[in-house]
């Protein structure tokens, strides 16, 4: 399974790995201390660059140091998601607690004035030499914020298992933040397969549960093309990409980041929320459970995506047996989770989340096109 050891791989900077004392107060004063002006625990209740390879972009050299095995790795990869406050101070103390999480002791750069179109229109900006971007609206009248928050790869390498259980527990039951966009990562160093060979696989349709894929890449003249291969729709809400993270990372390893957005975000983000890791026995909170339950979720949640099976005649993919390849590495990760297909029936929410990213940013573009004036008169 992915371990949860303190070890490294060889090629890991050990000195960067930052792992909470053992010694910790249970999750919930944890919680409550890092979260302030949050709405507390509700016990009750539940970018950077892109790259045609990644969505990190980033060049840190701090990568891979979450979840550690000689054999495999795992973490929450980026995070997107707004969030609505009842003031600018409750926002600025969501905004400082996602900044001091990575514990690098960065400022937060405020930008009033400074606005940005993201989906729709935002009147000021907030950033950190992390690579954390934001941006957020102040309703004139009520004093209101609606915000949103992008965080890349490079500012969850800068922390550990235990600090992003944290974080999203945090900005879930604190401060009420909704997920648009979650991406999850596993690293393996055996490099069992390369992308080339899942699409050969694609090909001969030993693939279960997706229906497309794809293959892109890009290269020198004269050099090997640095390729990634796509298993399910890139338009879709959730999908999977694996990649050499030589070339893009420097690291001789394959990477598998599995992306969603909106429901099946939501779900996963929920998913990380929910994991409970006070020990059973003893009450208390316990270092080494978080490390192995955050790897599991984020191994399971890579297997649970797709499967590679051998095809049998007319027998339904997900029905055949798996490949032995596939098998050892779904144990390695601990196991499979899968998301629930389909879309659940819109409802009144969803409409009017749909309305305010797709339409009203068309509107808006309209209005400022046309003027005032002539926008009313068409």
């Amino acid at each position: 399974m992915i371990s949860h050891k303190k070890g490294f791989a060889a090629n890991i900077k050990k000195d960067r790995f930052k792992l909470v004392d053992d010694e910790v107060t249970s999750p919930s004063f944890a919680l409550a201390a890092a979260c302030p002006g949050g709405r507390g625990l509700e016990e009750s209740s539940s970018p950077s660059e892109e790259t045609p390879l990644s969505n990190t972009g980033s060049g840190c050299d701090n990568l891979g140091q979450v979840l550690n095995s000689p054999i495999l790795e795992g973490w929450i990869d980026y995070f997107q998601g707004t969030g609505k406050f009842s003031d600018l101070h409750s926002f600025q103390q969501c905004a400082e607690f996602i900044i001091q999480m990575c514990h690098e002791c960065m400022p937060v750069v405020w930008q009033p004035g400074v606005s940005r179109y993201c989906g729709i229109h935002w009147d000021n900006s907030f950033s950190s030499p992390t690579g954390v971007l934001g941006y957020y609206n102040v309703d004139s009248e009520t004093g209101r914020v609606h915000a949103y928050f992008s965080m890349p790869g490079g500012y969850f390498h800068l922390m550990d298992a235990i600090d992003h259980w944290r974080l999203i527990r945090g900005l879930r039951h604190a401060y009420n933040l909704k997920c648009n966009r979650i991406d999850v990562k596993v690293r393996d160093y055996t490099r069992r397969i390369t992308p080339q060979e899942i699409i050969q696989h694609a090909k001969d349709g030993n693939i279960a549960l997706v229906k497309r894929y794809e293959l892109a890449g890009n290269g020198e003249i004269g050099s090997e093309a640095c390729v990634t291969a796509y298993l399910g729709s890139r338009k879709s809400e959730k999908f999977l990409r694996i990649y050499d993270a030589m070339p893009v990372h420097g690291v001789d390893a394959i990477d598998w980041e599995l992306q969603c957005r909106d429901e099946k975000a939501q779900i996963v983000y929920t998913t990380f929320a929910s994991i409970e890791i006070d020990d059973a026995e003893t009450g208390y909170y316990n270092a080494d459970l978080t490390h192995q339950l955050v790897a599991r979720t984020t191994g399971a949640l890579i297997c649970g995506s797709v499967s590679f099976v051998h095809r049998e005649g007319e027998k339904r993919l997900s029905l055949c047996p798996k490949m032995d390849w596939w098998q050892r590495f779904c144990d390695d990760c601990g196991g499979c989770l899968r998301l629930p297909s389909g879309r659940t029936p819109r409802c009144l929410d969803k409409t009017i989340n749909w309305l305010e990213r797709q339409v009203f940013p068309i509107i808006s573009a309209l209005q400022d096109g046309f003027g005032d004036m002539d926008f009313k008169v068409w």
